[in-house]
């Protein structure tokens, strides 16, 4: 990992097999780590934290909570659910609804990413895209 060099690389969710119904979600990302030093920290993290979010979390149709066993661990590990949770999936989730995943996703990952990697330096860019137009090419 060199400290000087920033990669960058989206982050991608949602169905994308082509099988379903392909509708996916994306964030761009600054790393000190390359693409595959980003995976390979990812696996390494898996182990500290104890769940393998990406194959176990929100892995089948409308499956859209994380289990509390694993937001409890991601607690444990350093997580703060308050600065990462919106107002309105924190409520839920205080009244035993569960974590919705939809607005902690990206950031579940890259804190399991910092568990493998902790000198990692990484950071979603927000609003990094550009409408270029071509609606007819994509229908």
């Amino acid at each position: 990992m060199s400290a000087s060099t920033m990669h960058h690389f989206m982050l991608e969710r949602g169905d994308t097999s082509g099988d379903g119904h392909e509708k996916t979600s994306f964030v761009l990302v600054r790393s000190s780590l390359s693409l595959s030093e980003t995976m390979e920290a990812y696996r390494r993290g898996v182990v500290v934290l104890g769940h393998d979010v990406i194959n176990t979390c929100c892995v089948e149709h409308e499956d859209t909570r994380i289990p509390d066993e694993v937001v409890a661990a991601l607690i444990r590990t350093g997580w703060d659910l308050k600065a990462n949770a919106d107002k309105w999936t924190l409520a839920d989730y205080e009244v035993g609804k569960g974590l919705g995943g939809s607005d902690v996703w990206f950031g579940i990952y890259l804190h399991v990413v910092r568990l493998g990697e902790p000198a990692a330096d990484m950071a979603i860019i927000p609003n990094a895209s550009i409408d270029t137009g071509g609606y007819g090419l994509e229908s």
